[in-house]
């Protein structure tokens, strides 16, 4: 790989995760356990959020979810999109598999390409990608077959499959000494093509005889031992955490507080100078005040208690803007005939969240000014969620 390799990867890693297209679609949104019954099926897109979710029925199109647990054991006719601490597929996808998640494990086929970031990646030795697999992981096991090319970065990846085409990898060896190579070939592993990898090790090959291209090592010490470019990659794993940290949270307030959001973003819109000031200037007042409660042993209790509101409204205010400007670009309302009356209704919320939030963290992510527009971004939300509690307040 080239010396932007990584780069390239996680912005396309990035790019294929948070921008899939939402239609027409179910949605299921339970704190504890969502089920997709198998003898179930969802013409169109399926939406799930929970703590456990299992996708046993048959999706038409495509599954987009975000729990602790998630499980996809039906047939998926489009592409998966998931958020979640463990990601396990056992079920045939048609298209293509994105997800985040600290392990992801697939065990059937997956009809397109595989993207993940994840800290465990696991292709079990049933499991077929038709095209090409592409990761960020600290550790990778293939041990199925992946028709395409594969492309990575990871501490440790382990071939014992077979890849129909070229492997191109970026290792991280700062962790790995010794005999312990960081990228080894099984004699069960088989490469159609090239394999070329940057590292400080050599790749443990158990039979070169399995390996039907070239062998080529970049020039380059991976990705530890040059300070620049690990705070790059440091840099840019947080902010695609941010990304998807905050269409995640983004979808569940959609989903939950749809109404509620709109109303917001009218507030914003009304008054956005007095919306900033009032942000301001409760951005700053509020931890001088709770600091100053603290010291009572009496106010000490609801100095915690506000400080944590206070922090919850600041991590929430930037995916609140986002889905406000998602709603400013596509049209406050869009009008629909019934009857022969015209009614409101609201935008669909997947398109508004994605929108949203592919526009205003491009912004937040440029130097100065970005940080600049994310102070603002935090200050109106917080000042027009403030205004319109007094207006409620007042109206009570």
């Amino acid at each position: 790989m080239r010396k932007t390799s990584v780069r390239k990867l996680a912005l396309a890693i990035a790019m294929m995760v948070v921008l899939p297209l939402a239609t027409h679609a179910k949605t299921n949104v339970n704190l504890t356990q969502v089920i997709l019954p198998a003898e179930q099926t969802i013409v169109g897109n399926y939406y799930a959020a929970g703590n456990v979710i299992n996708v046993a029925g048959h999706v038409t199109g495509d599954v987009m979810c975000a729990g602790e647990q998630v499980f996809i054991s039906g047939q998926v006719d489009g592409d998966v999109l998931c958020a979640a601490k463990k990601l396990v597929v056992t079920g045939n996808v048609l298209g293509s598999v994105r997800g985040i998640a600290n392990l992801v494990s697939i065990e059937n086929g997956v009809g397109r390409n595989l993207t993940v970031l994840a800290s465990h990646l696991y292709l079990a030795t049933n499991s077929v990608v038709k095209m090409d697999a592409m990761f960020l992981a600290a550790e990778v096991n293939l041990l199925g077959t992946v028709d395409g090319n594969v492309y990575g970065g990871s501490s440790r990846v382990a071939l014992a499959g077979q890849v129909g085409k070229n492997v191109e990898l970026v290792l991280e060896d700062g962790n790995w000494k010794g005999n312990t190579a960081p990228f080894f070939v099984d004699k069960a592993g088989k490469v159609g093509g090239n394999i070329t990898y940057e590292g400080r090790y050599d790749v443990d090959l158990a039979d070169r005889l399995n390996i039907a291209g070239q062998i080529v090592k970049k020039q380059g010490d991976g990705m530890y031992f040059n300070p620049m470019k690990s705070m790059m990659n440091t840099w840019m794993w947080y902010k695609v955490i941010c990304i998807f940290g905050a269409l995640i949270i983004g979808l569940l307030i959609m989903l939950l507080f749809k109404k509620q959001v709109v109303h917001l973003a009218d507030k914003m819109v009304e008054k956005p100078m007095m919306n900033i000031g009032w942000g301001l200037l409760l951005i700053y007042l509020v931890p001088f005040l709770v600091v100053f409660s603290a010291i009572t042993i009496v106010g000490l209790p609801l100095s915690v208690i506000v400080g944590l509101l206070w922090i919850a409204c600041v991590m929430l205010a930037k995916p609140l803007m986002a889905i406000v400007v998602g709603i400013v670009i596509l049209g406050r309302y869009r009008y629909k005939v019934a009857k022969g009356k015209t009614r409101p209704e609201v935008m669909n919320p997947i398109a508004t969240m994605v929108l949203g939030v592919a526009v205003t963290y491009f912004l937040f992510t440029i130097p100065f000014v970005g940080s600049v527009l994310g102070l603002i971004a935090v200050a109106w939300v917080i000042g027009a969620a403030w205004m319109l509690m007094k207006d409620l307040s007042l109206k009570k």
